[in-house]
C-alpha cells in the first residue's frame, strides 16, 4: 500500500470472546443510537486471523481508490475484504 501512496492503521486484530459480544451488542443491547458494528458473535478475529483497518491520515473516509488498492493488494496477498463485501476495512485469510 505504500508504494502506492497509502499508509495503513492497523485498528483491531485479535478479539476476546468478550469483547466480540459487547461490539455484537452496538446498537442491539447497548449504544442502541448506533449502528451495529459486527454482524456475528463468532468473528475471524477471534482466531487472530482478521484485521481491521483503515486510512492513517482520514481514517474511514477513506476515498474509493484507498479501498480499491487494499482489496487488489489483499488479494495479491491471500487475504480477501470482508464479509460482508461491503465491510471494506476488514481484511482476513483465505481458508
Amino acid at each position: 500500500m505504500r508504494s502506492k501512496g497509502h499508509h495503513i492503521r492497523v485498528v483491531e486484530t485479535l478479539r476476546t470472546a468478550d469483547r466480540q459480544k459487547w461490539l455484537y451488542g452496538i446498537g442491539r443491547t447497548h449504544r442502541l443510537k448506533d449502528k451495529p458494528v459486527t454482524w456475528t458473535l463468532n468473528s475471524i478475529h477471534l482466531t487472530g486471523n482478521a484485521a481491521d483497518v483503515c486510512c492513517e491520515r482520514t481514517g474511514y473516509n477513506a476515498g474509493d481508490k484507498f479501498w480499491d488498492d487494499l482489496k487488489t493488494c489483499a488479494t495479491l496477498y491471500g487475504c480477501e475484504i470482508g464479509p460482508p463485501p461491503w465491510d471494506r476495512g476488514h481484511v482476513q485469510l483465505l481458508y
